[in-house]
């Protein structure tokens, strides 16, 4: 297949990969939630809902949404604001809806299928109805147990996944057909049941990047206790080693990251609790703007 064509896939297969997002069943903190990071008139923009006390089924279907702008360096261009909010698109809300498991990319239509061990693959229909199928190389004894999220570069196909209940992990495809991935430890993070309190991949600088919650012990003897520590991981195709460094902002277990990318910029934003910082015991959103080198 040719390497125009395997790109376009990719990106078929990440929206495919992305549909079957599970909702988690936890109680969220009161005040600013949520937030989603995405790029807008060359500006990040955040967008977030906030968490009542005493919410009702009408506050739950119909919560109310706020947004906030930064530059590409940071700087606050639109403080907090309401913004309207529209029905849900059923066809791109619902995990069931077909076109989540088939889309068209130029003259070829991608589905989105399984193996029998559940690993995700793709398979090509071609105008002439003949239909073939693209697998992903995965290693033997390589057992999903959570699928966590997916970005295609045009360097490859990074795959976010755990094998076990707490190690996060990156499969790297390249996009030459038969290269079986490399394998990458993100490490342990944070979990809301079995879900890894981590954002999703952005790529940018020539490298991947995620970020995520690490759970750590401080502190000896009777003063020893669990904290939460805020992570950068990030990694270059061809390189041996990735780069896992703390980032200086506040760490929370009940959260949610979004993370994106404009250029050579990143933008990291989540919602956290942090009483000793803030005397609340709201939420409010976080961002982190840094350099992707």
């Amino acid at each position: 297949m040719k390497r125009r064509g395997f790109q376009a896939f990719a990106g078929a297969i990440c929206s495919l990969l992305l549909g079957s997002a599970v909702v988690n069943a936890h109680e969220d903190p009161l005040g600013e939630i949520h937030p989603e990071v995405s790029e807008k008139d060359g500006n990040f923009a955040i967008k977030f809902r906030a968490s009542i006390p005493n919410q009702t089924p009408e506050d739950w279907l119909n919560p109310k949404y706020f947004g906030m702008i930064f530059s590409p360096q940071g700087k606050l261009l639109a403080p907090r604001h309401a913004i309207p909010t529209s029905p849900p698109d059923k066809e791109h809300s619902d995990p069931e809806s077909p076109s989540k498991e088939s889309l068209r990319v130029g003259e070829l239509t991608g589905t989105f299928t399984k193996d029998p061990s559940g690993k995700p693959g793709y398979a090509i229909e071609s105008p002439d109805g003949s239909t073939r199928r693209v697998k992903l190389l995965w290693p033997d004894g390589v057992k999903l147990v959570h699928l966590e999220s997916s970005i295609p570069t045009k360097e490859g196909i990074a795959v976010i996944g755990k094998e076990d209940l707490e190690i996060l992990k990156v499969y790297w495809f390249p996009l030459e057909e038969g290269v079986k991935p490399t394998i990458l430890t993100i490490g342990v993070t944070e979990c809301i049941y079995d879900f890894p309190v981590a954002s999703n991949p952005v790529f940018a600088g020539g490298r991947l990047w995620v970020a995520y919650m690490r759970p750590e012990m401080a502190g000896a003897g009777d003063d020893k206790k669990k904290v939460t520590k805020l992570r950068l991981w990030s990694w270059k195709p061809g390189e041996k080693d990735a780069r896992d460094e703390e980032l200086d902002s506040p760490g929370d277990w009940n959260t949610s990251l979004s993370l994106c990318a404009i250029g050579d910029r990143l933008c990291l934003a989540y919602h956290c609790v942090n009483y000793s910082k803030w005397k609340s015991e709201e939420s409010r959103i976080v961002t982190v703007f840094r350099e992707a080198k």
